[in-house]
């Protein structure tokens, strides 16, 4: 089956999944455009894209990289 994605980030876990996207260190590692990351995000927030796959990819990295690169907990 298909998960909801879009839907959840267009929801409460939009906020979430933003701030953890926007304030990970893998972002300042400079591996990503964060001008090309705000036109995602932006362009989901409006609701003229549906953006949710690219953006839970990268909230999934995020999560990822903090717990087994940075050793944070879940």
């Amino acid at each position: 089956f298909a998960a909801p994605v879009n839907e959840w980030l267009r929801s409460e876990w939009f906020s979430f999944a933003e701030s953890r996207i926007r304030n990970t260190r893998l972002m300042q590692r400079n591996l990503f455009r964060t001008e090309f990351i705000d036109t995602l995000i932006q362009s989901h927030r409006s609701g003229k894209r549906d953006e949710g796959m690219p953006l839970w990819a990268l909230l999934n990295l995020a999560l990822w990289y903090e717990h087994w690169i940075e050793g944070k907990p879940l």
